[in-house]
């Protein structure tokens, strides 16, 4: 049911993880 909902939210975590490792804090 809400499948979308979490998928979006891993893949915004996903991608804040790869800009803070590329930004190199944290």
């Amino acid at each position: 049911m809400s499948s979308k909902y979490i998928a979006d939210v891993e893949y915004d975590y996903l991608f804040k993880i790869l800009i803070i490792g590329d930004s190199g804090v944290g």
